[in-house]
């Protein structure tokens, strides 16, 4: 539906059921609406009942992404039919027929031909077992803020905002205060659940030297079993920082620094892995929206730093000179094994 309350399904379930051996999955496809994905519902391929239901918003047809002007990324329907033909069919063929090849697409953006569309992205949370998902910080609760999952210290420097957000009281339940509750999936009343939605950090920078680090404890450092790190993140469309005069409103990127206990260090750049740091496109009703993606570095990237004794994973925002994010659940993850 237009404020994606769906996104519930998600957030309500990540650790809902402790020991859950459930992966989890959501797919976000830019430029898509609701019917078109319906052969039924989508005009000139059923004779009633159809409709394109980007015309109820008002002024819609002048959005410049959903609109109808030229040059208009919005998706047709057949675009849009090939992307949910794509990633339902892997959905099956991975969980149903077991064929590992399908995978990819349900954890990464890896968008295949037959999907019409590379604006795709996904937010994957891997099982809850000790060898598939090591929990760093939820970003869930205040005590997150100084003290992670596995008992390592949280600190930061140079972040404004460094708050909480759309969780559970004492939290602000809308992360956006000037944007509508259909522009926050996250946090968007769900007719399927009483939650309030999901708990988020809400971080800004104004310096290159701005940085947010999580310590992990004795017991916790080998972590060189895990394919990934991951986190969830979106770029904070109603934060000034993320636009300015000469550029315009744009995509944000970071580092992300692993320090081991000899004093190594390997430094990557999110966008050479990831694109969900993107700017939210659209300007017109219940876009642009928040919705947090996941962030997925692999462990092969951190070069030069011992993957069996890390003590510090550090977010330092060196890449642009201002800016601000919505983040949550930053996990060392990897895909889950298919069975019977």
């Amino acid at each position: 539906v237009s404020d994606n309350q769906g996104v519930h399904f998600y957030d309500d379930a990540l650790y809902n059921v402790p020991g859950d051996t459930g992966a989890k999955h959501t797919v976000q496809v830019l430029g898509a609406n609701h019917n078109f994905f319906n052969t039924v519902w989508t005009p000139g391929l059923f004779p009633a009942g159809t409709v394109d239901d980007w015309t109820f918003v008002f002024g819609g047809s002048s959005d410049p992404q959903c609109g109808s002007g030229a040059g208009s990324p919005r998706l047709t329907a057949t675009q849009q039919r090939g992307a949910g033909l794509a990633y339902n069919a892997a959905f099956f063929r991975t969980y149903l027929g077991g064929e590992p090849d399908f995978l990819p697409m349900l954890t990464d953006n890896n968008p295949p031909p037959s999907a019409l569309t590379d604006e795709i992205f996904i937010a994957y949370h891997a099982p809850d077992s000790p060898a598939l998902r090591r929990d760093v910080n939820r970003l869930a609760t205040s005590g997150d803020l100084s003290i992670n999952e596995l008992g390592g210290s949280v600190t930061q420097t140079g972040m404004t905002p460094h708050d909480l957000c759309g969780g559970e009281a004492p939290q602000v339940f809308h992360c956006l205060p000037l944007a509508s509750t259909s522009q926050q999936s996250h946090t968007a009343p769900s007719a399927r659940s009483s939650k309030r939605g999901l708990g988020q950090l809400r971080s800004g920078w104004d310096s290159l030297a701005a940085l947010f680090q999580n310590d992990l404890p004795a017991g916790f450092r080998d972590i060189s079993g895990f394919e990934t790190l991951s986190f969830r993140a979106a770029v904070n469309f109603d934060d000034a920082r993320n636009c300015n005069y000469n550029t315009g409103c744009v995509d944000q990127n970071l580092s992300i620094i692993l320090g081991d206990g000899t004093g190594g260090t390997a430094s990557v750049t999110v966008t050479d892995h990831s694109n969900a740091l993107f700017f939210p496109p659209g300007d017109t009703g219940p876009i642009p929206k928040v919705v947090l993606n996941t962030v997925r570095i692999p462990m092969s990237a951190f070069i030069g730093v011992d993957l069996t004794d890390v003590r510090t994973i550090q977010f330092r925002f060196d890449k642009r000179p201002s800016g601000a994010l919505l983040i949550s659940d930053i996990v060392f993850q990897s895909d889950p094994v298919l069975g019977p």
